[in-house]
């Protein structure tokens, strides 16, 4: 990689390659310190609850979360699905109100409209 581009002018390209490679860098070192942070405050939270409520009530815990996580995920994963359909059906409703006389009339400009 020519660093040469940071010390005088250079052309646009490497400009903005240069800073792509800082914006990804930054955007990685970011995810990395988000994720040590929340597996740091995850693993706090385990531990409160675990002196909080006892030994067993962790094991009825924990057993809960992963039904409720699993039944989460089963509810959350049509919802995109859904929402495509509907927008492409409403899409194609729109469309098809518009005849395609109609359709060509705003397509062209108002002087080679005929009367």
């Amino acid at each position: 990689m020519d660093l040469s581009c940071l010390a005088y002018p250079c052309s646009r390209g490497e400009v903005a390659r240069i800073n792509k490679k800082k914006r990804f860098l930054f955007n990685s070192l970011l995810m990395s310190v988000t994720s040590v942070l929340v597996s740091g405050i995850g693993v706090w939270f385990s531990l409160a609850v675990s002196s909080a409520i006892g030994e067993e009530a962790m094991g009825v815990f924990q057993l809960i979360l992963s039904v409720v996580s699993f039944g989460s995920t089963f509810a959350c994963s049509g919802i995109q699905l859904a929402a495509a359909r509907l927008t492409a059906k409403k899409l194609g409703e729109k469309k098809t109100e518009e005849s395609p006389k109609e359709r060509s009339k705003k397509e062209m400009p108002e002087s080679q409209v005929k009367q």
